[in-house]
């Protein structure tokens, strides 16, 4: 699918990022500025007539809410416990650059709306990085492991939940299926 393109922006920002951090940041925070600019003056302006109704059904006038902060909240955590720790590597520099991009691309999505289903695309955090990042500090940090594990916990359950009464309370079909399900 031609969204999947959206992946190219991990990996330039983590190229960038590996030269120049800070520059990296700067050029994250202006592309949301200059997205959200463009996008409000835009707005009734849609370039693709496939996706219109997504601007007809939108009720949401702009601005950021909790979500934003709420999706990306174990990502976040752990960009704080990487500089905390000062952990270097590979794996770092990808959550840092994964969870900075996924909330830029779900910013976008407040103000483009059909932006929003590009964040399917970062699950590769909740997947491979966090589980990552929780086996390195069940190993050398477990002072910090024990709760963040809870945390872990509970937050997915709520993510479920959502997930599933978003869904259930709406007249369309639930996009993917289990195999209990099946």
């Amino acid at each position: 699918h031609m969204s999947s393109l959206v992946m190219l922006l991990p990996i330039l920002y983590f190229s960038l990022y590996k030269k120049h951090p800070w520059i990296a940041f700067a050029t994250l925070c202006g592309a949301v500025v200059v997205v959200i600019s463009v996008a409000s003056h835009f707005s009734d302006y849609l370039a693709i007539q496939r996706y219109a109704a997504y601007g007809e059904t939108n009720e949401y006038e702009g601005g950021f809410g909790i979500m934003l902060l709420v999706d990306y909240l174990p990502g976040i955590f752990l960009i704080w416990y990487i500089w905390k720790h000062k952990i270097k590597g590979i794996w770092a520099d990808m959550l840092i650059c994964f969870t900075l991009v996924a909330v830029f691309v779900r910013s976008i999505a407040y103000y483009i709306v059909i932006a929003g289903r590009l964040g399917t695309h970062f699950m590769i955090i909740y997947l491979v990085l966090i589980p990552y990042f929780l086996n390195e500090m069940r190993l050398n940090h477990r002072k910090e492991y024990i709760p963040f594990a809870i945390f872990l916990l509970f937050f997915l359950l709520f993510k479920i939940d959502l997930y599933f009464k978003g869904y259930l309370a709406t007249d369309g079909i639930m996009p993917y299926y289990f195999l209990w399900n099946e």
